[in-house]
């Protein structure tokens, strides 16, 4: 394991310790493609928040992989997940515990114990001031279910129908060349854009662009297996731009819809608090 990238990026990189998906209502039959129906942008998006998942606990065991620049590490991440409420991350390497964190709403706790023993308590408003991310518990959420974010977006959005995929997207081609472009005098709070699988109405992947602090996040989902009726991934990725944050996700073990308990964070003062706002 390479200390430098640990080290130097650990809270950040345990931040990204995203998770999982999983257990959605079962799927409708697929038309014909050539009987197929195109929906528009409201039936769309009613299809689509029908089949979000809803499963209310999770539990799994993914092999990690996060990658900043030319740096790349691999951990062994488990996750225990209760929907809209809190997700607990225990990171490992060959056995050894490394870390673990509880992200909740509001707030952001890491426990870190390699290459030293660290804690962190904090915000996600500490983490965009910080590392110029735009991160919040409901995208880390969306990320972790396989799902499309749209419940959390104010803009109207749009859509058409291409290569056989659906397009959401909150704002046209033009205007958002000439956002990205820096070519308008009124940014929008973002630029959203997903592809949707017509047979399913799952995401296949999406893109948020945030103009104020030019930082872009993209997701993507794939190997969603049909087990027990339900869709969802077991390989996803995220990446954050321009910083050149990625984390892939492996699943390896999953369970759902069973209670879980939450391991508390053991900080002794053996334990150096870190601050964020330091250089």
């Amino acid at each position: 394991m390479r200390k430098n990238i640990w080290s130097k990026y650990h809270i950040v990189l345990l931040f990204f310790m995203g998770g999982f998906i999983l257990s959605c209502k079962s799927i409708k039959p697929v038309e014909n493609e050539k009987d197929k129906k195109i929906l528009n942008t409201k039936k769309l998006v009613d299809s689509i928040k029908e089949y979000e998942c809803e499963v209310e606990w999770i539990k799994l065991k993914s092999e990690t992989s996060i990658k900043f620049e030319d740096e790349e590490l691999e951990v062994t991440l488990n996750f225990r997940i209760k929907r809209d409420s809190l997700i607990w991350i225990n990171a490992s390497n060959y056995g050894v515990k490394i870390a673990r964190a509880f992200i909740a709403k509001d707030s952001i706790k890491v426990q870190s114990e390699y290459p030293s023993k660290t804690y962190f308590v904090g915000t996600f408003d500490d983490f965009e001031k910080q590392y110029n991310l735009s991160i919040s518990y409901p995208l880390i959420e969306n990320f972790l279910l396989g799902n499309t974010y749209i419940n959390e977006l104010s803009e109207k959005n749009s859509s058409n129908y291409r290569k056989g995929k659906y397009h959401l997207f909150s704002h046209r081609k033009r205007k958002t060349s000439r956002v990205i472009s820096q070519k308008t005098k009124k940014y929008p709070e973002y630029i959203y854009q997903s592809w949707i699988d017509p047979e399913n109405f799952k995401c296949d992947s999406l893109s948020i662009f945030f103009p104020d602090i030019n930082n872009e996040i993209k997701i993507y989902y794939s190997n969603r297996n049909d087990e027990e009726a339900e869709y969802f991934p077991s390989k996803l990725k995220i990446a954050f731009l321009p910083n050149q944050y990625i984390l892939e996700l492996n699943h390896k073990t999953i369970k759902f819809n069973s209670p879980l308990k939450f391991p508390k964070l053991k900080i002794t003062n053996e334990h150096e608090r870190i601050k964020l706002n330091e250089n």
